[in-house]
């Protein structure tokens, strides 16, 4: 008969198998574990490190289950890692439908995070590159897909009943501070612009601790949460995103001298007026979005060519100042 130690342990309601053919023991806080009996060919498919394990744990076969090496009579393996997290990692080996994903949420990064561990310690590739690729879409890789996060971000606030649009988007700080752990670099440039556009006063935590201070619209970021180098990168992307913008000024490439019907002050009028939208851009924390403004609702000079030209070349900026993010807030030294 086994000890009590033993009898104390629990068997996981879903991922305890009988037909399984090792025990795998993880440690909880509020018992002497959890324990989960398995398939190895499961393991072993999706993790090369379990494969490894179960290739050196051969323990030798003993009459008696209260025996170190068995329980209820198939290998037992006693592992450090805390038993919530593994049953969560094995839910997503077993059930795929379980993989935690919450669109949007500001809170998805501590979520995932534990499990993210797991999926790096042990190797399990697959389930780890989906969760990366769902980081992916809350700090999106392409300029269009950030224009659609955006406009479903913007609607949120017309349409969900919720106190706060932060309920329902991204947090910047905390996932850089993600990026930064797991080696995640594709989620920075995107994580970056977005905290370019906050002021150091929209805090999460007093907006979300005190009720005094309610903002339903305005996002906010967990500045706690950055490093300083972190803040250092912040700091000179937006620099150089300025300095970007200003070398952008001189509308000369505007001019199209094949146009032999375009009149010189229709011309003058259209490089003023690209001159106006840069300077906009300058004094915006936001301008991705007001150089979209100024090519959605800018009235444009009295040349549908010329006006054609202007709002190409407002296109072109947004597209390479997308492309330039990852180098104007240094993500590669990070």
């Amino acid at each position: 008969m086994g000890n009590d130690s033993t009898l104390v342990r629990e068997k996981h309601k879903s991922l305890y198998f009988m037909d399984g053919n090792v025990v795998l023991l993880a440690p909880r806080t509020d018992n002497p574990g959890m324990l989960f009996r398995i398939h190895k060919s499961t393991l072993a498919m999706h993790s090369p490190i379990f494969s490894d394990m179960f290739g050196v744990c051969n323990p030798p076969r003993s009459t008696g289950e209260n025996d170190d090496h068995l329980y209820e009579g198939v290998p037992l393996i006693h592992l450090s890692d805390d038993a919530d997290h593994l049953g969560s990692v094995l839910e997503i080996l077993y059930y795929q439908s379980d993989l935690p994903w919450m669109p949007r949420s500001p809170r998805y990064p501590e979520l995932i995070t534990p499990i993210l561990d797991l999926l790096r310690k042990y190797g399990i590739a697959r389930m780890y590159a989906q969760i990366v690729r769902h980081l992916e879409s809350d700090w999106p890789q392409t300029l269009n897909d950030w224009d659609k996060l955006e406009k479903e971000i913007t609607e949120t606030k017309y349409y969900s009943d919720a106190d706060r649009m932060d309920d329902h988007s991204p947090e910047p700080a905390a996932a850089i501070k993600l990026a930064h752990r797991f080696d995640i670099p594709s989620i920075l440039p995107a994580a970056f612009y977005h905290l370019s556009r906050l002021s150091i006063q929209d805090d999460w935590d007093k907006t979300h601790t005190d009720p005094s201070i309610r903002h339903p619209t305005k996002r906010t970021a967990k500045w706690g949460l950055l490093s300083a180098k972190d803040f250092r990168c912040l700091l000179l992307g937006k620099a150089e995103l300025a300095d970007f913008l200003r070398g952008c000024i001189n509308p000369g490439d505007l001019r199209n001298s094949h146009i032999v019907n375009c009149r010189r002050e229709i011309c003058d009028v259209g490089g003023q007026t690209w001159q106006d939208i840069l300077a906009r851009c300058l004094q915006s924390a936001d301008p991705l979005a007001s150089l979209k403004i100024s090519a959605e609702r800018d009235h444009f000079p009295h040349c549908s060519i010329y006006a054609k030209a202007l709002k190409a070349k407002i296109q072109v900026v947004r597209a390479q100042i997308w492309e330039k993010l990852g180098d104007f807030f240094h993500v590669k030294d990070e």
